[in-house]
């Protein structure tokens, strides 16, 4: 069995005869012509700018009216967004929850009011509300004890079953309020003495 012929240069066929050395082949090879065949070298780069269109210089500049480009930090209360809006009048609703855990519901909403309420009147009914809301539970929990105290302990059996229905509602009213604050909207608590206007 015989193999055909390999070629001895990349670029030439089997069937060619080989060039003698020093000459040059005198068919080319199909395919990309060779280095330096006269070609002009392709151009590296991109090619200046024609003279003519004028250089543009910078970026255009903004319609007027709107206002510049983010410039890093701004003074709080400058730019007040909605969205920041709605964080902190849901802050004054769920930081109550939290709060309470350690009997001091009204804690947070006070803290709210006095932070954000100049700054927003969103925030500042939200805030006076939730606040009005805890300093009501207060209320109702210190008559409850009183009550407690002069019957002697019998109050206790009237007072710790409104006790937990009183709390199982007024969980759900701070979550309504939340959720309203969340959408913008605004919310009234149920039973709330309002302290604060």
């Amino acid at each position: 069995m015989s193999y055909p012929a390999q070629p001895d240069q990349p670029g030439q066929r089997p069937d060619q005869p080989h060039p003698a050395p020093n000459q040059p082949d005198p068919k080319p090879a199909p395919g990309y012509p060779p280095p330096n065949s006269g070609d002009p070298a392709p151009q590296q780069g991109y090619s200046p700018p024609s003279q003519d269109y004028p250089a543009q210089q910078g970026y255009p500049q903004p319609n007027p009216g709107y206002p510049p480009p983010n410039q890093g930090y701004h003074p709080p209360n400058q730019f007040s967004q909605p969205g920041d809006d709605k964080t902190w009048a849901l802050a004054a609703h769920i930081g109550a929850l939290v709060a309470a855990w350690f009997a001091m519901g009204f804690l947070a909403p006070l803290v709210i009011l006095l932070m954000k309420g100049d700054s927003s009147a969103f925030v500042k009914r939200h805030a006076t509300e939730s606040l009005n809301f805890q300093l009501s539970l207060l209320v109702y929990s210190l008559i409850a004890v009183v009550i407690a105290v002069v019957t002697l302990g019998f109050g206790l059996l009237v007072i710790v079953p409104v006790a937990l229905i009183v709390m199982v509602l007024a969980l759900v009213a701070i979550i309504l309020g939340t959720v309203a604050a969340s959408k913008g909207d605004d919310f009234r608590y149920p039973l709330c003495i309002r302290f604060i206007r």
